[in-house]
């Protein structure tokens, strides 16, 4: 195996400029440096074209291989899916100071949900459909009113 060198963005490079880096240097990663010369991170051609595209997800997204939906459109989720990755699935709900679906319940009641409750948070209804040592596990979430129609699949 020969290695070969990685390229460096400066972090305020463009995407298109980076892309094109890629290309020319056959590659799939490269290293972003910050305006003092320290490494910030890595970043991949995936990151690049997500920027242009939006998320994409393919079966190895742990995260939406966790989504599942029934019959009447309710969407069945663990409690730790990403509150930023709901717009993915046409939920939109508030954003706040937590980063989880269960984070937002929480922050939202200010106490821990019992099994089986149900909240209105926008114009959806969850509910607490499984707990396990104090972790909310599984929730369902749908249109709280229920003439409207549920979102499309994802």
């Amino acid at each position: 195996t020969r290695m070969r060198e990685m390229p460096v963005f400066p972090d305020a490079a463009r995407v298109l400029t980076a892309l094109r880096e890629f290309q020319t240097h056959r590659t799939q990663m490269a290293v972003v440096i910050g305006e003092h010369g320290q490494a910030l991170g890595i970043v991949t051609v995936e990151d690049l074209v997500e920027e242009l595209v939006g998320e994409i997800y393919d079966e190895t997204d742990p995260d939406m291989a966790s989504v599942g939906r029934e019959a009447d459109g309710t969407i069945t989720l663990p409690g730790s899916f990403p509150v930023h990755d709901l717009v993915d699935l046409d939920v939109e709900l508030p954003g706040g100071d937590f980063t989880t679906v269960s984070g937002l319940v929480l922050d939202e009641l200010g106490r821990f949900p019992s099994l089986g409750e149900t909240l209105t948070i926008g114009d959806w209804r969850i509910e607490i459909r499984s707990i396990e040592h104090h972790r909310i596990q599984q929730l369902a979430i749908r249109p709280a009113d229920p003439t409207t129609v549920a979102p499309r699949e994802a």
